[in-house]
């Protein structure tokens, strides 16, 4: 039986570490892709940038998430990557 740690994965916001990485044993802590993100200040940003955003929406009620998603994708010009 595999254990999975109780700390959430920094790189996708709001869900826990399910040790993804084969090289990561204990969580986030010792995972090599947490790591090269965290290393680099841009990458860094982006992460942070994606958790603000999820922390934002957990606020949100159900009613307004669906409303915001369906604007959101409604507006978002084609060939543009969407951030969530």
């Amino acid at each position: 039986m595999t254990r999975r740690p109780d700390a959430l994965c920094p790189l996708r916001p709001g869900q826990p570490c399910t040790l993804c990485h084969p090289e990561a044993k204990l969580g986030p802590q010792d995972c090599p892709t947490v790591a090269i993100v965290m290393d680099d200040p841009e990458l860094r940003a982006v992460a942070a940038r994606l958790r603000a955003e999820v922390a934002g929406r957990a606020s949100w009620s159900p009613a307004l998430q669906r409303i915001m998603a369906h604007t959101s994708s409604a507006r978002m010009p084609q060939g543009q990557p969407r951030l969530a």
